[in-house]
């Protein structure tokens, strides 16, 4: 994909997205909300906040400071040197008025959904309607690495994409196990994108094809707990089930994303590994509404799974 970045992605990269170094607040994800609400009912999109006056009333009208939204979108000479690194690394960039832009997502997640993706490979592959999200701990036993690896392997036997989020333990092991076995994988990352891109595994399946990572967030941003937890609803977002490797109870990034999903309207099934040496979160999920699967599932319970 061509790093074609127009008019609409560069105001809503200034207006959302937060540069190094500069003591400017970007809009918050509710306070975009209500800049694209007040675009939408005047038939206009982000690129017409650049004219002065366009921005000055919706400022006052969305009851910002008079100034804010001109000043945000008045950093075009620091995005210029963004928008070279994004270019020079491969890195492509879609907004919601995108046609590549993930519909799932504004379909579930509404005006939650992320103003911005940045990314690497084929965006295409975020389309995907056949598609497992696999969450759990960053420490694992090596009981649930070979769960892990197990899973990876089926998804792509069963040609599911796997979406995950990037970290160590049960996020690697999964899409690594089914990169190998041939299969497609949707990376969520919360952090360093920029640096993932120095990784030689992860360059061979992007360049195959096989492998697209996603960020809702700047390339070079850190992390954060706020962060890696918005990663989450991203992932379950996006898929059509879920698989919970394993969780601690009641703490943690599984846990919280776990039980928003099965707290929220409409859920999609999540399924718990269930063993013997399975740790509390995991039990805990089921009473919450979790479908126990399995660790060496029957055929039923994989094509549940698998929504087949």
């Amino acid at each position: 994909m061509k790093n074609i970045v127009n008019e609409d992605t560069k105001a809503t990269i200034l207006l959302t997205c937060r540069f190094e170094n500069e003591d400017l607040i970007p809009l918050s994800g509710e306070e975009y909300g209500l800049v694209v609400k007040w675009l939408m009912e005047k038939a206009m999109s982000p690129a017409n906040l650049f004219s002065e006056t366009v921005s000055s009333k919706c400022s006052q009208e969305c009851g910002f400071d008079l100034f804010r939204i001109g000043e945000l979108l008045g950093r075009g000479f620091l995005l210029g040197f963004h928008l070279e690194s994004f270019r020079s690394n491969g890195i492509w960039t879609l907004n919601r008025g995108d046609a590549k832009y993930p519909k799932t997502w504004k379909k579930r997640l509404g005006f939650n959904s992320p103003p911005l993706i940045f990314g690497v490979g084929d965006p295409n592959l975020l389309a995907t309607t056949t598609c497992l999200a696999v969450i759990g701990s960053r420490d694992i036993t090596e009981e649930e690495k070979k769960f892990c690896q197990y899973i990876g392997e089926l998804c792509s036997q069963k040609n599911v994409t796997l979406v995950s989020g990037c970290a160590r333990g049960t996020d690697s092991e999964a899409m690594t196990a089914c990169l190998n076995s041939g299969g497609i994988v949707v990376g969520i990352v919360s952090e360093e994108l920029l640096k993932k891109l120095s990784f030689r595994k992860f360059n061979k399946w992007v360049s195959a094809k096989k492998l697209v990572l996603a960020s809702p967030f700047m390339p070079d941003s850190s992390f954060s707990r706020q962060n890696a937890f918005y990663c989450n609803q991203l992932i379950y977002g996006l898929a059509q089930n879920a698989l919970v490797v394993s969780s601690k109870y009641k703490k943690g990034g599984t846990w919280q994303g776990a039980a928003l999903e099965l707290g929220s309207e409409k859920p999609i099934p999540v399924f718990v590994r269930s063993s013997k040496t399975m740790p509390k979160g995991n039990s805990e999920l089921m009473k919450l509404g979790a479908l126990e699967w399995k660790s060496e599932g029957s055929v039923d319970d994989t094509s549940k799974l698998f929504g087949q």
